[in-house]
């Protein structure tokens, strides 16, 4: 009888978006990793997707070539930064963290930019009077 085997990799839950163009050979190698570690992502191919493509650079900051892979929002980069955390060890751990509620997140975000336009000497006087 075999013992369970104690050093299985933990289920990958994370949510991934892959910003893809057709036939580029790194967009390819990025897709070949995310498929070997059987991760489900969404693909956007910015070919002929103008406005896909405007995400992703909106998403991506200064990174401006596809892939760009993001991990739970997070940016990630491109197929060689995936394959370096994934020698490093640290992609698994990253495909295994539980999503986080990302419209939520927008929306706190857009509610604390709003009430800093709203009053923009609010920290500054509370910080004065020390409240």
């Amino acid at each position: 009888m075999q013992s369970p085997n104690t050093d299985d990799p933990k289920p990958l839950v994370a949510h991934v978006d892959l910003y893809s163009e057709r036939f580029s050979a790194d967009c390819m190698n990025a897709k070949a990793i995310l498929d070997h570690k059987g991760v489900a992502y969404s693909e956007f191919v910015i070919d002929n997707d103008p406005e896909s493509r405007q995400v992703m650079l909106q998403r991506a900051g200064a990174r401006s070539r596809a892939p760009q892979v993001f991990i739970n929002g997070r940016g990630i980069g491109g197929w060689k930064q995936l394959q370096a955390l994934d020698v490093a060890g640290e992609l698994d751990a990253l495909l295994a963290e539980k999503p986080h509620n990302l419209v939520a997140d927008e929306r706190a975000r857009a509610n604390r930019d709003a009430g800093q336009k709203e009053n923009p000497r609010k920290g500054f006087l509370s910080r004065l009077m020390g409240s």
